[in-house]
Formats: structure tokens, sequence, C-alpha cells
């Protein structure tokens, strides 16, 4: 089962815009993420292959620039067993192991699927997650259009202090952004089935949005520039 605390604090005013006095500012997250490795006990039942969805922070720590980086923040490949990216044309996860496969750059905004090895210790796993978000920073999701998108799936960071508690919520801030329809389903990963668990704003449970968690969002229109609402 997973617990979380979250410490969040003001860290620093980063911009002033215009002469108007208009601030922009930003927040600084320590987030204690528990992982599960396979077998182990989550929300769902027992995890099968010790896979999740991880969200970072929109500013990752200075020293987090690709996927090999991450492995050895977290703690080193006896405990990963890889990290991927969502590859958006073939609908598919590209892993790195630390070994195999390419160290990819992180990309702010983006959610990465993380395993860990079935002998990992302690069970669960505690990751200290710590970074700050980037009020400015614009998502863009892409919808289904051949050799770009397959499916109109994007997985996508839920930053750590958005306003949106729960699926329907951002679906409806969303749709709000890009115009009625544009969200198909948001899904989390579901760890006993190692398949998305979707809602549609019809069907389906509006299920609670955690920080450290990511989403998989498929859109019908192309979102771009969308900044989630946050506290």
């Amino acid at each position: 089962m997973r617990k979380r605390a979250l410490l969040v604090s003001a860290v620093a005013l980063i911009a002033v815009l215009v002469a108007g006095g208009l601030f922009a500012s930003n927040m600084g997250f320590k987030l204690n993420y528990s992982m599960e490795r396979s077998a182990a006990a989550t929300a769902d039942g027992a995890s099968r292959t010790g896979l999740q969805w991880v969200a970072l922070p929109y500013n990752q720590q200075t020293n987090l620039i690709n996927a090999n980086d991450l492995i050895l923040d977290i703690g080193g490949t006896s405990i990963i067993a890889q990290v991927a990216q969502y590859v958006r044309s073939g609908d598919i996860p590209a892993a790195y192991t630390g070994l195999t496969g390419s160290a990819f750059t992180l990309t702010p905004g983006d959610a990465y699927y993380i395993g860990l090895q079935a002998t990992a210790l302690p069970s669960p796993y505690s990751y200290i997650v710590v970074g700050s978000h980037n009020p400015g920073l614009g998502i863009n999701m892409l919808a289904q259009s051949v050799g770009v998108s397959r499916t109109g799936q994007n997985l996508w960071s839920y930053p750590y202090h958005s306003t949106a508690a729960n699926a329907k919520q951002i679906i409806d801030e969303l749709n709000a952004f890009g115009g009625a329809g544009t969200v198909n389903a948001i899904a989390r990963y579901g760890q006993s089935g190692d398949i998305p668990v979707a809602y549609t704003g019809l069907t389906g449970t509006a299920f609670s949005m955690l920080p450290g968690d990511g989403y998989l969002v498929q859109v019908n229109a192309n979102v771009t520039g969308w900044v989630p609402s946050h506290y």
C-alpha cells in the first residue's frame, strides 16, 4: 500500500513581468514516494511487474538530465530494473535499463514508467523526489495522427500542487482549455493487471489524482500550451 508525505514550500520569486508588478513564483517540493516491486501489495492488489507511472516536478533537480541520472538518483541498478519513456508514434514504452536501451533525455511535463527489481529492498522502496514547479511551462498533447501519435495518448506528469483533485476535474479543465470533447479518457496505472484503468467522464471511476503519479491522457485534438491550474 502506498503512503506519501509531501512537503511544499515557496522557494523563490523567479520573474518579474512588466512594470505593472505581475510576479511569477515557484514552489519547491520534497515527496517521499513509495514504489512497489513485483508481487508487492498495492491499492489494486499484488503488483504484477513492479512497474509504476512516476511524475517528476516540472523543474527536476539539476543533476537529473537523462534516464541514467534518474536510475542513479533513485538507487542504481540494484533497485531499478528499467526507466521507460512513452513513445506516442508506436504507443509503446521505450526502456533504458542502465545497460541496454537509450539513456533518453528527461522532458519536463512527461511521466515515466519505472520498474523495480524483484529483489529491491526495502519493500516498499521510498524515493525522495526533490524539485520545483515551472509555472510557465505549457503542456502539449498530441492527438492521433499517422506517424506522430498512434492513439492520441500522452503520459503526463500531474503537477504536485494541482487544483484538480480527481480525473473528472482534469478532464473538465482540459476541455475548457481545448474545447468540448478534447479529452477522450484519462487513465491511472493498475499495477495488479499491468494495465491502464480509464475514466472517460461518463464511464469508469473519477479516481483521485495523486502527487508523484503520472497519468495517460488521450485527446481527440492537439493541445498546445496548456498550463495546468495549480495553487
